[in-house]
């Protein structure tokens, strides 16, 4: 695999950024009323079953999770306050009842049979790790608060980013984008961008200053213009010498980060714990 597709093999594990920390440490501190809890509950019924979760494999992970029997009614006080859920390699082919947990911050259904995800309604989403999937699309825009997106491995033509402005990583490795199929012009924050093996003839980062890490090797472009990403210590850019012509790339007159710009340099920079683990 590829130089950061390496450092993603620790896994897609949770790690907690700061802010959720710190609003975990007010909900233990919060005194909850057993008929405050009661009432709570009181509104929409959701039964673990296959009308509201089509995927057996799916049911199992949440009884895993929860202390919920398949064919029980999920107390609606789970259904707020889970916020992680891990379900890589657990051969799930639908997802389909995920919309039930509002609260989740961060998902990882990477390498199983997806061939679709809804999380339309998830819009506390901050880590999506979805790699190694059957998906031929992902509709993200109606999750803003994603700052960390991995969707490498699969079937994608395009990807519509534009709504996701507090993205800082970027992953969609291995993916047959369309020659232009990928617009992060609006991910002024993005810090790490992957977009290694996708077929791409144009890849447009002027608008990433923030940008420190590039990997855009296997692609089919013939020029990189990387005169605005003055940040960038790490880039790894390498095309096959025959029959690809080598690629010309424009590096800022200031960044002495970088070398010549022959399409390859690396420095010790990394990416920080955190988003390594859901690489």
């Amino acid at each position: 695999m590829l130089v950061l597709a390496v450092l993603f093999l620790v896994g897609c594990d949770f790690i907690k950024n700061p802010e959720q920390v710190k609003d975990d440490e007010n909900k233990k501190e919060e005194n909850v009323d057993p008929q405050t809890e009661e009432k709570e509950d009181d509104g929409v019924v959701v039964v673990l079953n296959e009308q509201n979760f089509p995927d057996q494999k799916f049911r199992w992970a949440i009884c895993r999770m929860l202390p919920v029997a398949d064919g029980d009614t999920i107390p609606n006080k789970f259904l707020r306050v889970v916020d992680e859920m891990d379900l890589h390699e657990s051969g799930i082919s639908s997802l389909r009842g995920i919309e039930f947990f509002g609260a989740l911050r961060q998902l990882d259904c990477s390498d199983n049979q997806l061939m679709s995800i809804d999380i339309s309604l998830n819009k506390n989403l901050e880590v999506l790790c979805c790699k190694g999937n059957k998906l031929n699309s992902i509709d993200v825009t109606q999750n803003e608060k994603l700052w960390l997106f991995n969707c490498s491995g699969n079937q994608l033509k395009s990807l519509d980013v534009s709504k996701n402005t507090k993205l800082t990583v970027l992953l969609c490795y291995e993916n047959p984008l369309e020659e232009n199929g990928i617009d992060v012009s609006h991910n002024i924050e993005l810090s790490a961008l992957g977009v290694e093996g996708c077929g791409l003839k144009v890849l447009d980062v002027a608008s990433n200053s923030n940008l420190k890490e590039l990997y855009c090797s296997d692609n089919d472009f013939k020029e990189l213009n990387l005169v605005n990403n003055t940040k960038l210590v790490n880039l790894i850019c390498e095309q096959p010498i025959w029959p690809f012509p080598q690629i010309k790339i424009s590096l800022p007159s200031n960044n002495k980060n970088l070398g010549e710009g022959k399409g390859q340099t690396r420095k010790n920079f990394a990416l920080t714990w955190s988003e390594k683990r859901y690489h």
